[in-house]
C-alpha cells in the first residue's frame, strides 16, 4: 500500500474515533448498533485495510460523512484542519 493510501486510512480512522467519542460510543456499543464486528472497527481506527461497506455502516450509525474529491496528479492534499499539506 502506498503512503497516500496509508495516510488516508489513518485520517479516516482518527475521524471515526473522534466521532465515536463525541457521540458516546465505544467499540462494543458501536459494534452492536452497526452490526459490524469489533475487530473491523478496530481496523478502521488503526488505519488498517477494510471493506468500504464496513465503513459506510459505521458512518451511518455515527451520522458522519467523508468529503471526497478527485485529486490532481500533484496530490493536492489538505490536512483535516484545512491547511495544505507540506507533503505530496
Amino acid at each position: 500500500m502506498d503512503e497516500y493510501n496509508k495516510e488516508a486510512l489513518k485520517r479516516i480512522g482518527q475521524g471515526v474515533e473522534y466521532a465515536m467519542k463525541e457521540r458516546g460510543y465505544n467499540i462494543s456499543t458501536l459494534s452492536e448498533a452497526s452490526g459490524v464486528a469489533r475487530n473491523s472497527i478496530y481496523k478502521i481506527i488503526r488505519g488498517d485495510n477494510y471493506a468500504i461497506t464496513i465503513l459506510i455502516e459505521v458512518m451511518r450509525i455515527l451520522q458522519v460523512h467523508i468529503e471526497m474529491s478527485l485529486m490532481s496528479a500533484e496530490n493536492n492534499i489538505h490536512t483535516m484542519d484545512g491547511n495544505k499539506s507540506s507533503q505530496n
